[in-house]
């Protein structure tokens, strides 16, 4: 029931109201913490106890810690202090993107701070999503160009070559090696546009096993050439995936390329490729004894430009991301330097026809 007695704010226990907000808030002196309440512990994953104990500032950013003392000392002299992105360590060595506020707090005659904390890391990974989604539908617009203008000299090229093929029949060695290099330029070009704009066209029940047993039987003569030895594993023969077949087949041409160029001139190179599945999900792992991925890089796989081959672009991770999402999953990436990596796929398990198509 609504009533129209107002309650004063000296009859109000904002204790409470600041126990209970969902922002985090520290009341400091400058050096110390005299107040910190529960969504500041829960931000941090700390009690209290501990978070005296480390001293609170160890919590900031090493890289940030300047700017923020010097804001809290602009609020200890009673002045404004604009919002500030920064970032803090949790208790188990995460980094979580915040934004900052300091703002004098006045209480019985000294002059403390009152630190505001919010968390923002989700707002800025779907900051990074939308950037990333509007890269690929530049380099999608730009693949579209570059691919239009190659395939019209090309055409050109190619009739001109079946002309000279049907009048002069002396030189058809050398007509065949040219028209066998166009016809790669065609399928780069064509690989290109694939790779940087894929689109889901025909979703369909398929068995992810088969299909990543289809890819390893492609790389089969090319891991012998190597000398490079792949094993394959999967707890059952048969697991039900909702996709679309040439897009997931994409996925995991691009993974195995990657894991036979990282174990490459290694001289006992291997690639191991297991399959199991919880009650919802499938699990594809692909594991190589490579040289690794640096630990910096890795949060960067998935985007366009960044990799860490000396002539790649990155644009075949991005596309596996890519098609990966489109298909709501996931992809894991574990590496050691030296020792290899692994990258793990996690796709959801059609159930709503557990009897595979005949086309299996």
């Amino acid at each position: 029931m609504v009533t129209n007695q107002r309650i004063t704010a000296e009859e109000l226990d904002f204790k409470q109201v600041v126990d209970h907000s969902l922002n985090a808030k520290l009341i400091i002196d400058g050096t110390n913490v005299l107040y910190v309440n529960n969504a500041c512990l829960d931000m941090l994953k700390v009690d209290e106890e501990m978070l005296i104990a480390n001293g609170y500032k160890s919590y900031f950013h090493p890289d940030y810690q300047e700017k923020y003392e010097n804001s809290v000392a602009r609020a200890l002299e009673g002045k404004r202090v604009e919002l500030m992105e920064q970032k803090m360590i949790r208790s188990d060595g995460s980094l979580i993107d915040v934004e900052v506020v300091c703002a004098p707090f006045y209480n019985k005659g000294t002059t403390l701070v009152q630190v505001i904390i919010r968390d923002i890391t989700e707002r800025k990974e779907n900051e990074k999503l939308l950037l990333q989604s509007e890269k690929l539908s530049m380099i999608g617009e730009v693949a579209a160009g570059i691919v239009h203008e190659i395939r019209n000299p090309l055409t050109t090229i190619k009739g001109f070559l079946q002309l000279i093929e049907s009048k002069d029949k002396s030189d058809q060695k050398y007509i065949q090696i040219m028209k066998s290099e166009v016809t790669r330029i065609e399928k780069i070009a064509n690989d290109l546009l694939k790779y940087s704009k894929p689109k889901v066209e025909s979703f369909k029940v398929e068995n992810i096993v088969e299909v990543v047993q289809d890819v390893l039987f492609m790389w089969e003569t090319e891991a012998f050439k190597r000398k490079i030895t792949m094993e394959f594993a999967a707890t059952e023969s048969n697991i039900p995936i909702l996709s679309e077949k040439t897009q997931i087949t994409q996925v995991f041409i691009n993974l195995i390329k990657n894991a036979m160029e990282a174990v490459d001139n290694q001289g006992e190179g291997e690639i191991t490729i297991e399959i199991h599945k919880s009650a919802a999900h499938v699990f594809i792992k692909i594991r190589d004894n490579g040289y690794g991925i640096p630990k910096e890089m890795l949060d960067k796989l998935g985007t366009s430009f960044h990799t860490t081959k000396e002539d790649g672009t990155g644009l075949g991770l991005m596309v596996t991301y890519n098609i990966i999402k489109n298909h709501n999953g996931t992809v894991i990436v574990d590496s050691q330097l030296g020792e290899g990596t692994t990258f793990t796929i996690v796709l959801p398990i059609e159930y709503e026809n557990r009897k595979m198509e005949s086309s299996f």
